[in-house]
């Protein structure tokens, strides 16, 4: 019988095998596709995920051996498009047009290319997952994030560039992982606005800097790495040459007569930030 009204298909977790059929994209009335964690292949056409009039929101593809390049921008409604964990390639699937877009998981892919100004300027974006691809270029220097972005990984990509200070303007912002982007450059921004900031990764980069004293306003803060990187004890090159330099920042100085560190008050108003926090590897 016909499936033109079917409005939601599960069928993750199975053991699917081949690949996905041309007449899927007569399911244009379609909001819901889960097809994750089987074990389906081949290429997905713009005509099979995003035909003319559809109405898709949600789409999980999750772990299954797809391939070749990805395009979702004629799904105009889509909010969630959850594609880790395959082997797409070819530029990010989305753009300017997925202006409804909320989540996009694309993780351990091989998508290339830069992370265009435009998918940043997205104003629904709440979740920003592209770690592990190869993605290259400098992130935009003048970038506000969407208001309601609450996670950013861009780690183990190929990024270059400074660190924009808009990032740190992210006043909802829970994670930020710039880690693993070895020619990312510059100095950390003042992060002060980044009140609901919890787990900060920057590890094997080229950062540079003075840890920010502003961590140290951060009430949510769990988790810091920043090993393997260019940070530095002190603001300048006679400080570092000082006869005894500042081997931290004052917010993690220990007081050697109670061994307690003025982190533990400053630090998240409770110390969550005893958690984890490494600075290995670095120029201290």
């Amino acid at each position: 019988g016909s499936l033109d009204k079917l409005r939601v298909l599960m069928l993750g977790s199975n053991y699917l095998t081949g690949t996905v059929p041309a007449g899927f994209g007569e399911l244009n009335r379609l909001k819901l596709l889960d097809l994750e964690f089987n074990f389906l292949s081949g290429r997905l056409s713009p005509q099979q995920l995003c035909p003319a009039g559809n109405v898709l929101q949600a789409a999980y593809l999750r772990a299954n051996n797809f391939t070749g390049s990805l395009n979702m921008t004629a799904c105009r409604r889509l909010e969630i498009a959850d594609i880790q964990e395959n082997g797409f390639v070819g530029p990010l699937p989305v753009g300017q047009q997925n202006r409804q877009l909320k989540v996009l998981r694309a993780r351990l892919n091989g998508f290339s290319g830069t992370i265009s100004l435009r998918i940043w300027e997205l104003p629904q974006l709440m979740l920003f997952d592209v770690t592990n691809n190869s993605l290259s270029g400098s992130l935009p220097q003048r970038v506000a994030p969407s208001v309601f972005l609450t996670s950013l990984s861009l780690g183990s990509n190929n990024l270059s560039g400074r660190v924009p200070a808009g990032i740190t303007q992210s006043t909802q912002l829970s994670k930020l992982d710039l880690s693993d982007n070895f020619m990312l450059t510059g100095t950390l921004p003042d992060m002060m606005w980044m009140q609901g900031l919890q787990e900060l990764s920057i590890s094997n980069t080229l950062i540079s800097g003075t840890i920010p004293q502003s961590l140290a306003q951060l009430p949510y803060l769990e988790s810091v790495d920043m090993h393997n990187t260019l940070m530095t004890c002190c603001r300048s090159w006679q400080e570092a040459q000082a006869p005894q330099p500042p081997l931290l920042p004052a917010f993690l100085a220990f007081d050697e007569s109670n061994q307690v560190s003025p982190a533990s008050q400053m630090l998240g108003r409770d110390p969550l930030l005893n958690a984890y926090m490494n600075t290995g590897q670095n120029m201290l």
